[in-house]
């Protein structure tokens, strides 16, 4: 928590992308900004999680999920275009920096 206290100067992440789930979720939102988006993807740790919903609310807190299990394989063909089109272009030019 310190390390994205100390790279954010405080004002914490925008989005964490979480593949464990579990215990971690509370972690997880805790680094988030105002407005900051949760995104479980996978559960790892475990399919349960506490949840501080005054955190989640006073924060104003987006928390989701999403799996590409259970998705066709043009579907799952059509999601890897569009992070091609519009997620790598920001990586490239250092516009979006991952904090893992």
């Amino acid at each position: 928590m310190a390390f994205i206290e100390r790279e954010t100067k405080g004002r914490g992440v925008d989005a964490v992308l979480d593949m464990v789930g579990g215990d971690y979720v509370t972690r997880d939102l805790s680094v988030l900004a105002p407005e900051g988006r949760h995104v479980s993807i996978a559960v790892q740790g475990g399919r349960m999680a506490n949840v501080d919903l005054w955190l989640l609310m006073r924060k104003r807190l987006i928390l989701t999920g999403s799996t590409l299990r259970h998705r066709s394989l043009s579907d799952k063909a059509r999601l890897v275009r569009a992070v091609e089109e519009k997620i790598w272009p920001w990586l490239n030019d250092g516009k979006f920096k991952p904090l893992i």
